[in-house]
């Protein structure tokens, strides 16, 4: 299948774009560097609210830029209409080794930063916020199952389990030797954190469930972050 790929040269994207060559299909990506083409609850608090697929019917959110998502999402699903194949996978939190060098999630790289800046890692609030979270490569799979055998019009929620960000903060501290994580402190002169950004993304909780990916496709995602340890980078990659 010849198969088109955007964003081919950051984490998600250039890893699904080399499991699909490894799967037999022809790829082309778009990149926007061309020197990149050679490598392809609000306050950090614990929210037991876990959400389903059938939740894009109905909800109707009040941020603007998660309003746009949704929109897109229902216009992509509604080509299924027009005799589209079309199919949304909403991921979480995605963490391990990029096939792009450089490239990982755009939270843990936040987090990573911050560190960098004032010599410890960073929660919001206590950290017990919770997020689903996927291993890239668990996503790669479910890329291809879902370009080989999606029903059309289908959206799927991705992940393969959950952590607060208050263990994730511990493990990459470990990781980047580093004193027990604190909280964060948006007066501090050497905090980088938008506090849009922090409250909005690293201060909530995103907890949803993955179950047609599972039992539409038969997604069986190999890594869970009991089996390769919280999802944080690995030493090389969080250097």
């Amino acid at each position: 299948m010849n198969v088109f790929v955007t964003g081919a040269s950051g984490l998600i994207g250039g890893t699904v774009a080399a499991r699909l060559i490894e799967s037999g299909h022809a790829v082309t990506g778009l990149i926007r560097d061309e020197s990149k083409a050679g490598a392809t609850g609000t306050t950090g608090e614990r929210s037991e609210d876990v959400f389903g697929e059938d939740v894009l019917n109905a909800w109707e959110p009040d941020h603007p830029i998660r309003a746009a998502r949704v929109a897109i999402d229902r216009l992509v699903l509604a080509a299924a209409e027009q005799d589209v194949r079309s199919a949304v996978l909403c991921n979480g939190l995605v963490y391990g080794g990029s096939r792009v060098p450089g490239r990982q999630s755009v939270l843990i790289d936040a987090l990573i930063r911050q560190a960098h800046s004032d010599g410890v890692v960073r929660h919001v609030g206590a950290g017990r916020n919770i997020w689903s979270n996927v291993h890239v490569d668990d996503l790669a799979d479910l890329y291809t199952l879902a370009l080989e055998k999606s029903p059309p019009g289908t959206f799927y929620f991705v992940e393969s389990g959950e952590e607060s960000f208050g263990a994730m903060a511990s493990a990459l501290a470990r990781t980047l030797g580093m004193p027990t994580p604190q909280p964060w402190d948006p007066d501090s002169l050497s905090n980088l954190w938008d506090p849009q950004f922090a409250v909005h993304a690293l201060g909530s909780n995103s907890r949803v469930r993955a179950t047609r990916a599972r039992d539409l496709l038969g997604w069986s995602p190999d890594t869970t972050p009991s089996s390769s340890g919280s999802p944080v980078p690995t030493c090389d990659t969080a250097a």
